[in-house]
């Protein structure tokens, strides 16, 4: 099992400058926890400000993002 985090916020590119929500999302491989993050963020309400989702890798004391997409295409996917 591996730990991601989910954010949601605002931002351009990779570059998160707000951020609305965070938590943890467990996952047997990357494919996994993108399932679970799309989930979370279709059936949340985020605001007219959130236009970027990303999902890090938590890697010991360090995270790494692992993807990036703005929110209308992770919402329309």
């Amino acid at each position: 099992m591996n730990i991601y985090t989910l954010q949601v916020g605002s931002g351009q590119d990779n570059d998160m400058q707000s951020l609305v929500h965070s938590e943890t999302v467990g996952g047997e491989d990357l494919t996994d926890a993108i399932g679970k993050a799309k989930k979370i963020v279709r059936s949340g309400t985020w605001g007219p400000d959130a236009n970027l989702v990303r999902l890090l890798h938590e890697t010991g004391e360090d995270s790494k993002v692992m993807c990036f997409r703005p929110m209308e295409a992770v919402r329309d996917a």
